[in-house]
């Protein structure tokens, strides 16, 4: 059976329902209706991050048009919520509150970017910021954490930081976009506090781009590059010009390094500007035109 798409309009505007009159997108409010903390981690198990993988893999090769009941029954199985939305983009979102995570997918994307936001209710704005870039541009597909990263994890010690634990269904997500799009990028977005750097190019940065590792490879270069000669920022790279906030262990990065995929970019930003890229549009286009400057087949 067929689903009607829920406008965009209304997702941003929260509880799925368009008001009448409703005219522009209201990022903060879908902030709100994505951004309740899930009050538990519950890990997946290996058979249960196999179907997330598989449930990934499927919609990430189809079209908009596909016929996806099963892989929706797959998904919900997991405890991901559906959401067909208008221009081809759909929302599964976190249901039971066991931290899965939200996942914005735009099928019919003629880019190939992954953008990952794993500390959004730490991180202040990155939640929100990664909405808008999304919206703003073709991105294919945006990941959300759902649970804070100081979340007891259900069931064994440590707590539930995306971009610090293995076998996560952050993972699921990237072996399955890079199985589709070996030469896509994986860009993840962070926050820092200026001032509680140890290193005076760490105060002194507004941006900080790495690779995740201990060398600067092209596709982080290229973002950084784009950066400096275009926007108002002070950009530091890592490790050239600045020896700290590197990503160096950062899941996500490795794990791209044992597929043999080197287009990871990891972001730090001030607070200062995320909020000035939530608040100003021409800011926020600059950079996600920087960010399209990953743009592969």
């Amino acid at each position: 059976m067929a689903i009607k798409p829920i406008p965009l309009l209304a997702l941003l505007l929260g509880l799925w329902i368009t008001p009448v009159g409703a005219t522009s997108l209201d990022v903060e409010t879908i902030a709100t209706s994505l951004r309740q903390p899930a009050q538990h981690y519950r890990p997946l198990s290996a058979s249960q991050l196999a179907q997330l993988e598989q449930g990934f893999d499927a919609l990430l090769r189809a079209d908009a048009d596909s016929d996806t009941a099963a892989v929706r029954q797959s998904l919900e199985a997991l405890g991901l919520r559906w959401h067909a939305l208008d221009d081809g983009v759909l929302l599964l979102s976190d249901a039971e509150g066991n931290g899965i995570g939200h996942y914005l997918i735009r099928r019919n994307a003629s880019s190939s970017l992954l953008l990952q936001a794993p500390h959004q209710f730490y991180d202040r704005h990155t939640g929100e910021l990664a909405i808008e870039l999304f919206r703003n541009g073709d991105m294919a597909v945006l990941a959300l954490n759902s649970a804070h990263r100081r979340t007891a994890i259900d069931g064994r010690s440590g707590h539930a930081d995306i971009a610090h634990l293995n076998d996560t269904p952050f993972a699921a997500l990237t072996r399955a976009f890079v199985r589709h799009h070996p030469q896509g990028s994986v860009v993840q977005l962070h926050g820092f506090a200026a001032d509680k750097r140890t290193s005076a190019a760490g105060r002194s940065a507004d941006i900080i781009v790495s690779s995740g590792q201990r060398w600067l490879l092209p596709a982080a270069q290229e973002v950084a590059s784009c950066l400096m000669e275009n926007g108002p920022w002070q950009v530091r790279r890592y490790p050239l010009e600045v020896g700290e906030l590197g990503g160096t262990t950062n899941t996500q990065g490795a794990l791209l390094r044992q597929l043999g995929h080197g287009r990871f970019v990891h972001l730090e930003l001030a607070r200062e500007v995320r909020e000035r890229l939530r608040s100003d549009p021409q800011t926020r286009s600059l950079f996600n035109t920087c960010l399209h400057r990953l743009e592969g087949p």
